[in-house]
C-alpha cells in the first residue's frame, strides 16, 4: 500500500510540476497578450486623438468656411438688386434695340419702295416725253416741207 501511496504521490508531485509548467507558460502567454492588448490600445488610442485632431480641425475650417460663405451671402444678397436693375435694363435695352432694328427694318423697306417708285415714274415720264417730242419733231419736219 505504501508503495501505491508512495507511486501516486509521485504522479502527484509530477502533475502538479507538469501544471506548474503549464500554468507558467499560460502566464507567460497571458502577459504577453496583456502587453500586446496594451500596445493595441495605446496605438488605438494614439490613432483616435489624432483622428479626434484632424477632426476639430476640419471642424474648425468648416465653421470659418461656413462664415465665409454666409458673409459672402449678405454681400449677394445686398448686391442682388443691383445686379436685378442692371439685367433689367440689359433686356429692356435689348427690346429697344430690336424694336429700332425692326424700325429701320421698316424705314429701310419704305425708303426702298419709294426710291423704286420714284425711279419707274421717272423712267415713265423720260419715256413719255422721249416719245412726245419724236412725235412733235417728226410732226414739225412733215408741216415745215410741204
Amino acid at each position: 500500500m505504501q508503495q501505491e501511496i508512495d507511486q501516486l504521490n509521485a504522479q502527484l508531485y509530477n502533475l502538479i510540476l507538469e501544471n506548474a509548467l503549464k500554468e507558467t507558460v499560460l502566464q507567460e502567454k497571458n502577459e504577453q497578450v496583456e502587453v500586446e492588448i496594451k500596445s493595441l490600445l495605446k496605438n488605438f488610442d494614439n490613432e483616435m486623438e489624432e483622428t479626434q485632431n484632424k477632426l476639430e480641425s476640419m471642424e474648425q475650417i468648416f465653421e470659418k468656411e461656413q462664415e465665409e460663405v454666409r458673409r459672402l451671402d449678405n454681400l449677394c444678397a445686398a448686391l442682388e438688386p443691383q445686379y436685378n436693375q442692371i439685367q433689367e435694363r440689359r433686356r429692356l435695352a435689348e427690346e429697344k434695340r430690336r424694336e429700332e432694328m425692326k424700325d429701320l427694318e421698316l424705314k429701310t423697306k419704305a425708303a426702298i419702295y419709294a426710291q423704286a417708285w420714284w425711279r419707274g415714274h421717272s423712267t415713265r415720264m423720260a419715256l413719255k416725253n422721249k416719245v412726245k417730242s419724236k412725235k412733235a419733231k417728226k410732226g414739225k419736219k412733215t408741216k415745215g416741207t410741204k
